[in-house]
């Protein structure tokens, strides 16, 4: 293992690339500023492009914690495991770049895109470094860093903010593998504890880098060569040193085996507690598998063939023909085998193939979670990198014995790099508007109800509802239980006042999905709207219930208790509000409001009082001020005092009883009506009410003989009797049919009962 530790760092010194961090050759410095400003040339366009509508509204443009920039507690919820109502990922060092953008740049996109730019450019030079550390092969290490660079498959990851994940975590990534390369030179317990570090970094941006340590083996084998190919063909055959300096290479890799596996478990966690885990139930194994098996041919197909790029790929809901299956699989098994064939003779073809196999795996479907398409460009930004290795070292070897080869090949170079120049920037071309984007995704790829609904979105921002509408009703051909599509079409019909359709659309997405908080609160909203407050404060809690920090939920229910008169709920709503979300100037307006209004009463109460503090009328006139502010306790308090001034005056008790009804203490209403019996000359009016009481506990046989006696004394508004919801309780029982024989007044028309 030393001689070839010792031919590894001979190789670095011999391009002045130990230990520095960067090339310090001159013609590699050109190389570095040639590579940079044709990769800033090609992505310059981005820059002028907003927020795509699909993630970054929910990782920046939407999300109140990066939105107010860098402070101890946003970083605090960064990196606090995911709560109830949360829909953000994991990924703490990312959303804190976020911050930091916002700190800087606000909510321009610019800024945003510059940083994804400047993220991708420092990754192309550091694989371009790394490259030629570690192979020594100047040209070789320039195309595979360019490929990576500029080919069109990358571009998602660049032009989406969303994916800041992806580039940030892929710097972590080969500064890592920078680190690594110290290390295979001169193990030391600092140089691991770097490597540790910079992964556990690389972990917060995004996951991925679980497979880093089956990266280091791959390395290992080549281009650091400190497996012994032969050895491996062999089996290791029957040398028990090299086996254990193997072994070593294999044992040192432990930790970092353990950070991915742990790592794993926080993941899933997390994804557990969002909700967003997808079942075998709604995507079974076999088609997990089988699109898994398509999707790595599939992806070969599009780094050689890089048209026709979406930002999604729908999902199949149904098995792919068996001979799809059949096709992919064996491309797969052979290129596998010539892989294994050739790991002695081209360790670069070998080492290219399973680094592509592998870096890919965890994106491949297997496991799945939130809205998982069948294959995407972002997943393939680092496992491409192989396939990039496997044609710097193939096409030359391919060439090797061929007359002009090095001409061939520059031609070749800058033939396939023209090419993929105009394809680049078409690509970045569609990234910019999310009209554009979303059409391109429409045009090529079939039964996309996904690119549908966004490009919906996309056409509601540009204040094209017609369209949105078509948009959303085609997603919804394509796949009616799309919750999102349903959501949106609701939210659209609604906001055209079709409410009943709108309702219909929404319950739908409730429906596909029960802690859908978004449809809760509009389908509340419109119920708020049509005045049913009873409905509309059912919905506004189920969407508490879901995420106890939506703030507009307890914005909205602060309006209806105010509308009803309960002051101190109304209060304490707002002040919900506003604690979730400081900067909230109608739940502030209201909030004052009611608080003002609140003194003013007090005030009034106050004045009253000291003008007439013996006075029924007064303290009357005070216990209607404070049910005005639902002080009801007080305003039953005051409206004792008057009837202890005169014992007559039914105002007072009426309302005592109204107070008493409200709070379900029926009993205690009753009590205060047959008192008020002894002031009045004909009790037909307070028989109806002692019926009415009876009815709503259930007391039928009560709320007929109170019923009966209110008409014995003359009640006689039959038209309330028969449609007076306090009565409904009743009126499908038995005696209230042998009631109904007594007064055939009560019969409604046509015979059937009310």
């Amino acid at each position: 293992m030393h001689n070839h530790v010792s031919q590894l760092a001979k190789r670095m010194k011999i391009n002045n690339h130990i230990p520095k961090l960067f090339p310090t050759a001159r013609i590699d410095i050109v190389i570095c500023l040639f590579l940079t400003a044709v990769t800033i040339s090609c992505y310059v366009h981005v820059m002028k492009h907003s927020f795509a509508s699909f993630d970054d509204r929910l990782n920046v443009s939407g999300n109140p914690h990066v939105q107010s920039g860098v402070s101890w507690e946003n970083i605090k919820w960064a990196f606090r495991f995911t709560q109830q109502g949360d829909k953000h990922y994991w990924h703490p060092l990312t959303s804190i770049s976020h911050m930091l953008d916002c700190h800087f740049f606000g909510l321009d996109p610019t800024g945003h895109h510059l940083t994804n730019l400047m993220l991708h450019v420092l990754n192309s030079l550091w694989l371009y470094i790394l490259m030629l550390q570690m192979t020594a092969e100047r040209w070789k290490s320039l195309f595979v860093a360019a490929l990576f660079a500029l080919h069109p498959i990358n571009v998602e990851s660049v032009a989406w903010i969303a994916e800041r994940k992806n580039i940030l975590s892929t710097l972590f990534w080969f500064i890592a593998t920078f680190f690594y390369t110290r290390f295979v030179i001169k193990p030391t317990i600092l140089r691991y504890s770097a490597i540790f570090i910079t992964m556990v970094l690389g972990l917060l941006c995004k996951p991925i880098l679980v497979v880093l340590p089956f990266s280091f083996l791959l390395l290992d084998i080549w281009p650091l060569k400190r497996i012994p190919t032969h050895l491996i063909e062999n089996q290791f055959g029957n040398d028990n040193s090299m086996r254990e300096k193997i072994s070593w290479t294999m044992i040192e890799k432990l930790p970092l085996l353990a950070l991915s596996g742990f790592w794993i478990y926080l993941s899933s966690l997390s994804m557990h507690r969002l909700g967003v885990v997808i079942t075998t139930d709604s995507v079974p194994m076999n088609l997990r598998i089988a699109n898994a098996v398509i999707s790595y041919p599939a992806y070969l197909w599009k780094i050689f063939w890089p048209f026709d790029l979406a930002i999604f790929y729908p999902f199949p809901d149904r098995m792919p023909p068996i001979w799809i299956i059949g096709i992919s699989a064996t491309v797969i098994l052979l290129i596998t085998i010539l892989a294994l064939r050739m790991i002695h003779k081209n360790p670069w073809f070998s080492m290219g193939w399973f680094w592509f196999l592998g870096i890919l795996f965890p994106a491949i479907g297997i496991m799945q979670n939130g809205l998982w398409p069948a294959m995407a460009d972002r997943w393939c930004y680092l496992p491409m990198i192989g396939i990039s290795l496997i044609l710097a070292w193939g096409v030359p070897e391919i060439l090797r014995s061929v007359r002009y080869r090095r001409l061939i090949l520059m031609a070749a170079a800058l033939t396939l790099f023209g090419i993929i120049l105009i394809l680049v920037n078409l690509q970045v071309r569609y990234w910019g508007s999310n009209i554009t984007l979303f059409q391109h995704a429409i045009n090529v790829t079939p039964d996309n109800a996904v690119a549908h609904n966004n490009l919906g979105n996309a056409y509601i921002k540009n204040g094209n509802p017609v369209k949105a509408v078509q948009n959303y009703r085609k997603a919804l051909e394509i796949n009616p239980g799309f919750k999102q599509a349903n959501y949106n079409l609701g939210k659209v019909l609604s906001s055209q006042g079709d409410t009943e359709e709108a309702k219909t659309y929404l319950k739908r997405a409730i429906h596909d999905d029960p802690l859908f908080e978004e449809a809760y609160h509009n389908l509340g909203s419109i119920f708020m709207m049509e005045g049913n407050d009873d409905q509309a404060n059912i919905f506004f809690q189920k969407a508490i219930q879901v995420n106890p920090n939506l703030e507009s939920a307890y914005y909205n229910l602060g309006i209806i208790k105010a509308n009803q008169g309960k002051i101190n709920e109304a209060i304490q709503l707002f002040s919900k509000a506003l604690l979730l979300k400081p900067d909230f100037p109608e739940a502030r307006n209201k909030l004052d409001t009611i608080q003002n209004f609140r003194k003013q009463t007090g005030k009034k109460i106050q004045t009253i009082q000291n003008s007439f503090p013996n006075d029924h009328e007064s303290a009357y006139k005070i216990g209607l001020l404070y049910m005005q502010i639902n002080e009801m306790d007080k305003a039953e308090r005051q409206f004792e005092q008057a009837l202890l001034l005169k014992q007559d005056y039914l105002p007072a008790l009426e309302n005592i009883v109204r107070i008493h009804t409200d709070k379900k203490e029926y009993q205690r209403a009753i009590d205060r009506l047959l008192e008020s019996t002894r002031f009045v000359s004909n009790p037909k009016n307070i028989y109806y009410n002692i019926a009415c009481l009876y009815a709503i506990q259930h007391q039928t046989e009560n709320s007929l003989s109170w019923l009966d006696k209110a008409i014995s004394h003359g009640y006689d508004n039959w038209e309330l009797i028969k449609t007076d919801v306090d009565l409904k309780n009743i009126r499908k029982t038995l005696p209230y049919q042998e009631f109904l024989q007594k007064h055939p007044v009560l019969k409604p028309q046509g015979g059937k009962q009310q």
